[in-house]
């Protein structure tokens, strides 16, 4: 019995948002890889491969190469594509080096064995003294005060990190991320059937009082769920705490304090 197909429609700025979804989609996938998976390359492919039909030959680099289509520089160049990577790298960075940094300061107060045996609210409750001072400290001095340690007879200032090479986000760019969040947040709300609401939320995060407001955030969506749920919950709400504005900080959220910075040097 022969295999059904799909046809899907699309006009020309359709198709050109799907080649970015292509192009994002693999370079997600593959481009940490020494061995590709070959389905999404495929995938890629034949999307490039119908691009002409949609006038957008201009992106796509007229010589292959073992029969496989690249895009060029236009490609690169004329459109959003490489602000999305930008963005997706810089993001990703500060929030998995404050996510990491205080897995491993957890995992030195408390123990791996101990730490294996909490709930996800304990564990949660632990890290977040944690993720709040990395947080602090990267918002106020960037990577100035990260140093490699090589041993007791070897100073901290000796081996300085380099700064990164990564785009800041703009103010508007923080504000659709904002926004974006929210949208989230609103979403959840309704599936758990919790009685709070958005601006409860923002408040909390406005007012921070103590190491446990986090761990209060995420209990307003605890209706039981599984681990898989759980986990996306508590990345919305550390992605609202990074957004919203914190009154400590002046009014501003640790994003757009680490955006001051970067844009005004480090003192």
């Amino acid at each position: 019995m022969p295999k059904s197909t799909i046809t899907v429609e699309f006009s020309p700025e359709q198709y050109e948002r799907l080649m970015k979804l292509a192009y994002c989609g693999n370079w997600l996938i593959n481009s940490h890889r020494d061995n590709p998976l070959k389905q999404y390359e495929e995938i890629e492919q034949l999307i490039l491969r119908n691009a002409k039909d949609a006038g957008l030959t201009k992106y796509l680099d007229p010589d292959e190469a073992d029969g496989e289509i690249f895009t060029n520089r236009a490609f690169e160049e004329e459109t959003d594509i490489q602000r999305f990577i930008e963005e997706y790298d810089d993001e990703t960075f500060w929030q998995e080096l404050i996510d990491r940094l205080a897995r491993r300061d957890v995992i030195a107060e408390y123990g791996l064995p101990r730490i294996e045996k909490m709930g996800w609210r304990e564990r949660a409750e632990k890290e977040h003294p944690f993720i709040q001072q990395y947080e602090e400290e990267l918002s106020e001095h960037g990577l100035d005060h990260l140093h490699l340690d090589h041993g007791a007879n070897t100073k901290h200032e000796d081996m300085p990190f380099s700064e990164p090479s990564v785009e800041i986000l703009t103010q508007q760019q923080i504000l659709e991320k904002r926004q974006e969040i929210e949208q989230e947040l609103g979403t959840l709300l309704k599936e758990t059937g919790s009685e709070f609401s958005l601006e409860d939320i923002k408040e909390v995060i406005f007012n921070e009082a103590g190491t446990d407001d986090l761990t209060r955030i995420i209990a307003i969506f605890d209706s039981g769920q599984g681990a898989a749920e759980l986990e996306n919950i508590m990345d919305t709400v550390n992605d609202a705490w990074n957004y919203f504005p914190h009154k400590v900080l002046g009014g501003l959220a640790p994003a757009e304090k680490l955006r001051a910075h970067r844009q005004h040097g480090k003192g």
